[in-house]
């Protein structure tokens, strides 16, 4: 696995949640280890929302730069076959293609 220098206490705090009993052995669970801002959720939320710049003198630059990027955020239910099906939809709706 290669990960960086955090990422691996994100799997530790796993162990340890399912050693206390709060995450179940059966459950499935999804672990965000990545080097860039996705585990701030605040930041994720507020850029695709088009707030990360809001009153500042970047606001109309940002909008444009960064408006087509952005996705709303959305809300699925908690199971790996939502997260595929949202998944495979994106793919096959990608205006980049």
């Amino acid at each position: 696995m290669s990960a960086i220098s955090l990422s691996p206490l994100t799997l530790a705090g796993l162990k340890k949640l399912v050693k206390q009993g709060f995450v179940k052995k059966s459950e499935s669970v999804v672990l965000v280890l990545t080097g860039n801002l996705l585990k701030d959720p605040d930041f994720t939320l507020k850029f695709h929302r088009g707030d990360l710049f809001a009153g500042t003198e970047h606001e109309e630059e940002a909008a444009v730069v960064l408006g087509p990027r952005q996705r709303a955020p959305m809300v699925l239910d908690a199971s790996a076959n939502a997260v595929v099906k949202v998944l495979e939809y994106a793919e096959q709706n990608d205006p980049r293609k």
